[in-house]
């Protein structure tokens, strides 16, 4: 299958990348927004065929479809920051929706019928009772924010296009994730580089976080994009799927876990209100039976490898060794 990548250069499209091309069951085409993308794509996956193309750009978006051609479609592309779209909800509905719209179109411009997997959120669901949770994707969408509405509205172009055009879009609406190379504008990332400096420059033991009163269902970005190659071959025709572990984790307990990761025994946690959203959702835990029904799928990465991989990652960014940064005596700091 000649299989499209959009937003191949960005936190969850580096992995998929990188999973695609060692399943080599696939022809992969990275689709990325600049030079600068296409530089990052190149570095880290080598000999790939990547194409140039902004999805705010209708013009851009067919020219990309024609030159590939493709029989799959992963749509990754998107403003993916909840708190971002509070701060920018007009640029996050001009490139969540308006860059969908733009990629449905040019596909049936060029005549073609490809599997498309819209990704979407499980910040559709907005605030639902804990009584109603895992939630599962009969569950109404009532989203709390710009970013999930701008995911809502994405879903309803594709059941628009599916209707008049017959296209083969399958809905993903992922549950929180986490990993390796994810930016530090996304919370666990943040305290995890937090915690990294702590240790590496002898800085006091002082973490700042947002809203810790509330519960998420977290899974390893390697798992997730082990689900979305999964429904790219095995999802059934216009359905829609949920991704998520189905457990749940409070926030309030993530920082402590961390901390054990790093070695870090007298940590003080403080609240910044800068840091809280004008809205949260205050639980969010995923039913994902349909999915591991229909693909066979399951988590392989608990969630204390997910953090001790992105401290790792951390070291190797700083090329230090994680241990010395582990293992440093708190006397080392006196």
């Amino acid at each position: 299958m000649r299989v499209l990548v959009t937003g191949a250069a960005g936190f969850v499209g580096g992995h998929l990348l990188q999973r695609l091309l060692a399943e080599q069951r696939d022809e992969v085409f990275a689709g990325v927004r600049n030079a600068a993308e296409e530089r990052l794509v190149r570095e880290r996956n080598g000999q790939l065929c990547v194409v140039p193309a902004d999805l705010t750009d209708a013009g851009q978006v067919a020219d990309m479809i024609r030159a590939v051609r493709p029989e799959g479609i992963i749509h990754l592309a998107a403003q993916s920051s909840v708190a971002q779209s509070f701060e920018e909800p007009e640029e996050t509905m001009r490139v969540n929706v308006g860059g969908t719209a733009h990629l449905l179109e040019a596909v049936v411009d060029a005549g073609l019928r490809p599997r498309i997997l819209l990704i979407g959120s499980a910040d559709q669901y907005g605030n639902v009772p804990k009584d109603r949770q895992p939630i599962s994707e009969q569950e109404p969408l009532v989203p709390q924010s710009p970013y999930g509405e701008s995911k809502v509205l994405q879903e309803q172009l594709a059941a628009k296009y599916r209707r008049e055009y017959d296209l083969d879009c399958v809905i993903v609406r992922a549950g929180p994730h986490t990993g390796p190379y994810q930016s530090e504008r996304f919370v666990i990332a943040d305290w995890c580089a937090q915690m990294f400096r702590m240790k590496e420059e002898y800085r006091e033991h002082t973490l700042s976080v947002g809203n810790l009163r509330v519960v998420r269902d977290i899974t390893d970005v390697r798992d997730v994009v082990s689900a979305y190659c999964k429904l790219l071959h095995a999802g059934r025709l216009c359905d829609v799927y949920n991704v998520g572990t189905g457990k749940g984790i409070c926030l309030e307990e993530v920082p402590k876990l961390i901390a054990s990761c790093a070695g870090i025994n007298d940590l003080r946690v403080v609240v910044d209100p800068k840091r809280c959203r004008p809205a949260d959702i205050e639980c969010l835990i995923v039913d994902g039976s349909r999915l591991r029904r229909d693909t066979g799928w399951e988590p392989k990465y608990t969630f204390r490898q997910t953090v001790w991989d992105m401290l790792e990652h951390l070291a190797l960014k700083r090329h230090v060794s994680y241990d010395k940064i582990k293992y440093q005596c708190e006397e080392d700091k006196r």
